[in-house]
């Protein structure tokens, strides 16, 4: 049977140089721990640095649950200890560092299965260097969870999820590495690897080249959703991001599917993204994707206008395809203000006001008819006027009914106005207090 291999009572600066150890769990105090290159420490229980232990790791450690211990499986970092070099750390259970962490090349692998936290009792942010999660554990037990901390990989790691979660919480785990590669998952068709966040959480990437770079989100609240964001800048100088799936209606979070202006018929009420340029001033392309046979088929993207707090359309989008993904591509986007808010959106039916209609008794274009004018504007009021200013004819459809019950049909007092121009004004009475002018002219064929 394994023993414990306790090394709390020993004195500052005792050096052990390990090639192999086993052992249920190691305690230290104040000690220089240094495993060589090709070395082995193996931790059923788990491995505590304490006091001011100095631990060099330039071979492989590895801690476990296979122990009666509580909390077995753990890296735990405490007191003034530190860990460094560029070995390899396989944590079976949650990596707790509470003190300083130096990644160097190292790589750290959370292969257990069930879920593993990475947490601070103070706050500390560890940033690896490349960080690898595995193991087949599913449901909440995919799961690798920010607990009261952030978290990143530095400038020359890399994140690889495969098909695991990285749960974020209201957490961000930054990628400070611009490689394109800097990002790996497991991207089989309902089974992706994917980082999710609740609100202020994030994942954030550095870019510094004008390529496509991909973030995959998602989501296991709920009904699980991988809906990746990629983001291509139009600058090669660096640039940074923040991405998030908001699993629910954008409704929960006061951006009211009902507020958008009238080029939107109506916005996706399953999900929502956040997505924010951190700092740099490029714009970029920006796409989000989703499963049309889930999410309902979407032709453009909307952004949540803070000024008067209303979804506006970002125009006639492209709608590509991604695998068995769908992806609407909005081009050249310059993160107009605060808001980082985006949802799916269908557009309105395009209203086309006439230049003309032809009251003459012959059955054909007799009414100026304004198609989808009272679907966009439900509370429109029309006005036609004479050359000289005089008002002709009104029609209030908040009082009147719909404009389309009674469209003009070129008279006043039920006289034909002769052949000619005429004005009009129509206000739709929205949110921001459209109107339009324009002419329209009787013809008689």
């Amino acid at each position: 049977m394994l023993q414990m291999f306790d090394l709390r009572f020993l004195t500052f600066l005792t050096v052990f140089s390990f090639s192999y150890c086993r052992a249920q769990i190691i305690t230290t105090n104040n000690l220089l721990i240094q495993v060589n290159p090709g070395g082995l420490i193996h931790c059923n229980g788990g491995l505590e640095l304490n006091g001011a232990t100095e631990l060099i790791n330039q071979g492989t450690i590895y801690t476990t649950k296979n122990s009666t211990l509580t909390q077995k499986g753990n890296f735990t970092i405490n007191g003034t200890s530190s860990s460094a070099g560029n070995g390899n750390y396989y944590i079976e259970q949650d990596w707790k560092n509470n003190s300083l962490f130096s990644g160097g090349s190292s790589t750290v692998h959370l292969y257990g299965n069930t879920e593993q936290f990475i947490t601070s009792d103070n706050s500390t942010e560890t940033i690896f260097n490349n960080l690898i999660l595995t193991g087949s554990g599913s449901g909440v037990d995919k799961r690798k969870t920010l607990l009261n901390t952030n978290a990143s990989c530095g400038n020359q790691g890399s994140l690889t999820l495969n098909n695991r979660e990285l749960a974020t919480d209201a957490n961000t785990f930054s990628v400070l590495n611009s490689s394109l590669s800097a990002i790996a998952f497991d991207n089989t068709f309902l089974a992706e690897g994917f980082v999710s966040s609740i609100l202020s959480g994030s994942l954030v990437r550095t870019t510094n080249a004008t390529q496509n770079y991909i973030f995959p989100v998602g989501s296991s609240n709920g009904t699980e959703r991988f809906r990746a964001v990629t983001i291509q800048p139009e600058a090669n100088t660096s640039q940074t991001y923040a991405v998030r799936l908001n699993n629910y209606s954008a409704d929960l979070d006061s951006y009211f599917l009902s507020q958008h202006e009238t080029l939107i018929d109506n916005g996706n009420s399953l999900f929502y993204h956040s997505i924010e340029r951190i700092s740099g001033s490029a714009n970029a392309n920006v796409s989000v994707q989703y499963l049309p046979t889930s999410d309902g088929d979407w032709k453009g993207l909307a952004h949540w206008f803070l000024p008067i707090q209303q979804w506006n359309s970002l125009g006639d989008l492209p709608q590509l395809t991604n695998g068995n993904y769908s992806e609407i591509l909005r081009s050249g986007w310059n993160f107009p203000d605060a808001s980082n808010a985006y949802v799916l959106m269908n557009p309105a039916d395009i209203i086309i006001i006439p230049t003309a209609f032809t009251p003459d008794g012959d059955g054909t274009n007799e009414l100026w008819e304004i198609p989808n004018l009272d679907k966009q504007y439900p509370k429109n009021v029309v006005r036609i006027y004479n050359r000289w200013g005089s008002l002709l004819y009104e029609h209030d459809s908040s009082t009147d009914g719909s404009y389309s019950t009674k469209p003009w049909d070129g008279t006043v007092k039920g006289d034909l106005m002769p052949v000619g121009s005429y004005y009009y004004i129509i206000d739709f009475n929205n949110l921001d207090n459209k109107s339009v002018k324009g002419i329209v002219t009787i013809v008689n064929q």
